[in-house]
This record gives C-alpha cells, sequence and structure tokens, in this order.
C-alpha cells in the first residue's frame, strides 16, 4: 500500500469512523501518535510540519508533537556548524511549503534559533513582548543590527547593549518608546532635545535629566505623568522649586490635558 493510498484510507475512511466511534479524548490520541509518526530522521522537517498541519491541525498544539517537534528541530539545526543559516533555510521551507503553519509553530522556530526570530518580521510580528533574553543572547554584532526595530517598541532594553554601541540615533528611538531609558543614555548624548524626547514619552523620566534641564520640563512631566508624580520625592524637590504660579499653571496643564484625553475617548466612543 503506497504512502499516499494510506494516508487517503485514514484521514476520509478511518479518521471519520474513529471521531463517531471514539471518545474525544481517545480520537485525539490516535490523531497524536499518528501526528508523532510523521515526525522522523529519514523525512523532512517541513514535510513533517506540512502533513501534521494539513492531516492532523488538531494535535500540532498539543504536548507531546510539539515537544518532539523541538527535539527535531534541534537536533537538526546542530547538525550544520552554522545552524543560524540553517535554521534560515528551514523557515523559508516552511514558507513555501505550508505558510499558514508558522503561527503553530512560530516559538519552536525562535525558541531554536534567536537571530531567526529577529531576522523575519512573520515571527517578529507574532511575538514581540518579552524580547530581553532573546534580545540579550544575540551577538554584539546582531544587537547593533536589530537594535532599532527593537527600541521602537522595546526602549527599555538600551540598557543591554555595550555603552559604546549606544549611539545619539538608538538613544533617541530607545527613550521615544520607553523615556525612562534615559537612565541608560550616556550623559554627553543628553541633550535638551534627547530629554525633552524623554519626558514626552514618560513624565518619570524627568529623574535621569539633568539639572539644569530639569526645571524648563517640570511641568511637562507633570501633564505627561499626572498627579501621581506627586508621590516621587525626587520630583517633588523640583516640582516645589518652582513659584506659586507656576505650580498652578503645571496643575492646570495637566487638568486640560486629562479632560481633553477624557472628551477624545467619549467623542471617539459614541460617534459612531
Amino acid at each position: 500500500m503506497t504512502s499516499f493510498f494510506k494516508s487517503f484510507i485514514v484521514d476520509n475512511v478511518v479518521g471519520p469512523i474513529e471521531s463517531t466511534l471514539l471518545s474525544e479524548r481517545q480520537y485525539l490520541q490516535r490523531q497524536t501518535a499518528r501526528a508523532l509518526e510523521t515526525i522522523r530522521d529519514d523525512v523532512p522537517l517541513s514535510e513533517s510540519i506540512q502533513e501534521i498541519y494539513e492531516r492532523f491541525r488538531n494535535v500540532l498544539e498539543r504536548h507531546p508533537v510539539r515537544e518532539k517537534l523541538k527535539q527535531r528541530i534541534i537536533k537538526y539545526l546542530t547538525e550544520d556548524e552554522d545552524q543560524d543559516a540553517v535554521a534560515q533555510e528551514l523557515f523559508e521551507d516552511i514558507k513555501r511549503k505550508c505558510k499558514d503553519a508558522i503561527p503553530f509553530v512560530n516559538d519552536l522556530l525562535w525558541s531554536s534559533n534567536y537571530l531567526l526570530f529577529f531576522n523575519n518580521d512573520e515571527l517578529y510580528s507574532i511575538y514581540n513582548t518579552n524580547l530581553e533574553n532573546m534580545y540579550r543572547n544575540l551577538t554584539r554584532e546582531h544587537q547593533l543590527e536589530f537594535a532599532p526595530k527593537v527600541f521602537k517598541t522595546h526602549g527599555h532594553l538600551l540598557r543591554i547593549l555595550n555603552k559604546e554601541d549606544r549611539s545619539k540615533p538608538l538613544c533617541i528611538i530607545a527613550v521615544q518608546s520607553f523615556g525612562p531609558s534615559l537612565e541608560h543614555v550616556p550623559e554627553n548624548l543628553k541633550s535638551k532635545h534627547l530629554v525633552t524626547l524623554a519626558v514626552q514619552e514618560s513624565g518619570y523620566a524627568l529623574e535621569y535629566a539633568q539639572k539644569k534641564f530639569q526645571r524648563d520640563l517640570v511641568c511637562v512631566a507633570y501633564k505627561r505623568a499626572g498627579r501621581n508624580i506627586l508621590g516621587r520625592p525626587w520630583f517633588l524637590t523640583i516640582f516645589n522649586k518652582l513659584t506659586k504660579e507656576e505650580r498652578q499653571e503645571c496643575i492646570r496643564q495637566e487638568i486640560n490635558a486629562r479632560n481633553d484625553a477624557a472628551n477624545k475617548w467619549w467623542t471617539e466612543e459614541y460617534s459612531h
């Protein structure tokens, strides 16, 4: 019996009968066992993934299947000296044969090769929340290469770069997405413009600004952070150095900004 004919019988005759006669748990166990049989050293990885996705998609997220796939991926990559290139070739092969399977196996792929994650937007866009461990484990060269993309949404990771690699353009990108990363900007790069960008993103960034800029930006910080920032002793020290009129102006600007934000939300929510 040819492989194709056997698969056809299983999928179109045996499978439907089993789904009717067996309990859901028993049926999933049968499907899982069949999926596991496709993950073998003599079958190209991309073909195993394609077959499981097309024939046993409902078990692709089950632990035994994912664990065996992960072990197979790791073994496949470690068989070659240039693991980065092999990982990229594997990913391209999966894209060609079964692109829709990528969301189901993306974490298995990038957890086996971090560079693959940063190199491919199809993976990066699916999961880009907690990048610290992955970014930290890149080589210095690759950290610099991907810094503009990473800092656009994860400015706090500026601290991972070597100090000598923290250029002004990278620092600007970082503080615009996470103002308090100003703490990790080299002092000689903390221009009034860069500090202002940081404080505009987060009022709490003012703590890491040079004293010569703090007074000018205290209202910007208060307006951005809101009244809760008054609970920070360092901010209260700066705030109390203002005149009474200046403090009142800061408070007025914050109230206006808060009201404008509320009105905008109300308009957008009920304008349809």
